[in-house]
């Protein structure tokens, strides 16, 4: 792993880290005291202009995490690396825990053979986390991006009512079906629209399939 992309990995460890926590009051609304009575909070959402499923966000974020705190677990210690803080005692629950657990072992992280897949992957998390809980302040909406890893992809399409899984979009690039563009980090991109566009058609057609009538 280059130092770039190790330094990107490190701020996307903190960042999961610090607005964790900020998410989950999205999903579970704190209570506030008025006039001494307790008033619930709004309904879980997202702040503007990011309108994101916070239940999907939020399982989506510690799977990936879990993921690679359960791989690096697996590891051995290298050699010359210190078994403080690198303990193989686990995180606790929830997604700043967990990305607090790898960032106190970047060391180890860096070390391993699927390090830059690791970084990749929660780098586009974090960017999800963090567009959905503090999005800059823009005023205008946000928009797709025009090309993106598997799972930024993945998350756009879900949230715009066509899903395609990560997994399956790997698929269409392995088949072709897909233009992928390769960038400096060795990460490889997906056009949306072409994306968008496959999987608007194949749902048009499991619709016209499940409309055929069996006599």
């Amino acid at each position: 792993m280059n130092d770039e992309l190790l330094e990107r990995f490190s701020r996307a460890l903190v960042m999961l880290e610090n607005l964790g926590p900020r998410l989950d009051d999205l999903l579970f609304p704190r209570q506030a005291l008025v006039d001494g009575e307790r008033v619930s909070g709004s309904q879980p959402k997202s702040k503007p202009p990011l309108v994101v499923p916070i239940m999907d966000l939020k399982v989506d974020a510690e799977r990936c995490l879990q993921f690679w705190v359960n791989q690096l677990a697996a590891l051995p210690i290298p050699p010359g690396i210190s078994d403080a803080p690198l303990g193989k005692h686990r995180p606790g629950t929830g997604i700043g825990a967990r990305a607090g657990w790898l960032r106190e072992r970047l060391v180890l992280l860096a070390c391993a053979p699927w390090a830059e897949q690791a970084a990749l992957e929660v780098i586009d998390v974090a960017w999800l986390v963090a567009e959905t809980v503090e999005p800059a302040g823009r005023g205008e909406p946000v928009v797709p991006p025009t090309w993106g890893t598997a799972r930024v992809i993945a998350s756009w399409l879900k949230l715009l009512g066509a899903p395609l899984s990560r997994t399956q979009l790997q698929r269409l690039v392995e088949a072709g079906e897909l233009e992928v563009s390769a960038q400096p980090d060795g990460s490889l991109h997906i056009a949306f629209d072409d994306a968008l566009a496959l999987a608007r058609k194949r749902s048009d057609q499991a619709n016209r399939n499940l409309g055929h009538v069996v006599i």
